[in-house]
């Protein structure tokens, strides 16, 4: 008797990064940042950022997917998705992201998905959301959204440096030629409300133009640095100490 051939339901692809890829990209953080490479900077007014060599993320990713090779505009896709979750995490309880990203990231405007479909777009964003918050949302940085809660002093946004080698002025006769760098600290102010930018604060790729900050300049060499490494190095291992001996009289 001749066997009835069973045909295979092919399912649909659904919006967003492919879970297990989302996944890998979610460990391949994990381990970077462990390993200092990367940074997950969580800043007031540009919610979260993920800091670091984009090459060392590529070059992770893809072991972690068992590829030789991977596409950078693939594993950007990976990284901003990943970054957008956390914000979104971060900015809102977990169920209620579900709803934000259902109704508003991907929401089936065409119908051009099923009610299974959408089911389990469902399910594929509560378990992004659900690894992100185990792996990524840290008490670290949950307490320091907390204090940004009630600040009301200047908050660091970011930090960028440009390289000068020449400078001319009219009070000097030569001009001044060896490489020096200018530092810019963006920041936000404390006393600024953030709740107005709404659900922006924390989706896109940059839901604030570094022009929306304000900023502080300054030159520095390296004997600038070495001070501001060594004053930090200082702060950083007071505060630890403080936290530590908190914990431990509980």
């Amino acid at each position: 008797m001749a066997k009835a051939s069973v045909k295979k339901t092919e399912l649909k692809e659904l919006p967003g990064v492919p879970f297990e890829r989302f996944e890998a990209g979610v460990r391949a953080l994990v381990e970077l940042r462990d390993r200092g490479k990367f940074l997950v900077f969580l800043a007031r007014r540009r919610s979260a950022q993920l800091i670091g060599p984009s090459e060392e993320f590529i070059q992770r990713l893809s072991a972690e997917l068992n590829l030789l090779t991977l596409e950078a505009s693939d594993a950007s896709e990976v990284f901003e998705e990943i970054r957008q979750f956390l914000s979104s995490r971060i900015g809102m309880h977990s169920d209620r992201v579900v709803s934000f990203l259902l109704n508003s990231v991907y929401d089936d405007k065409d119908g051009k998905l099923s009610a299974g479909d959408k089911q389990r777009l469902r399910e594929t964003l509560k378990k992004k959301v659900a690894l992100v918050e185990q792996e990524l949302y840290t008490p670290s940085l949950q307490t320091r959204e907390q204090r940004f809660g009630s600040t009301t002093a200047a908050c660091l946004e970011d930090l960028e440096f440009e390289l000068l080698s020449e400078r001319s002025s009219a009070s000097q006769k030569d001009p001044f030629r060896d490489p020096f760098l200018r530092l810019r600290l963006r920041y936000s102010k404390g006393t600024e409300d953030v709740q107005k930018f709404g659900f922006l604060n924390f989706w896109g790729p940059n839901p604030f133009a570094t022009s929306e900050l304000h900023s502080f300049e300054f030159e520095c060499d390296e004997s600038d640095i070495d001070l501001l490494m060594l004053r930090l190095t200082a702060a950083k291992r007071r505060l630890l100490a403080s936290r530590e001996e908190k914990s431990a009289n509980g």
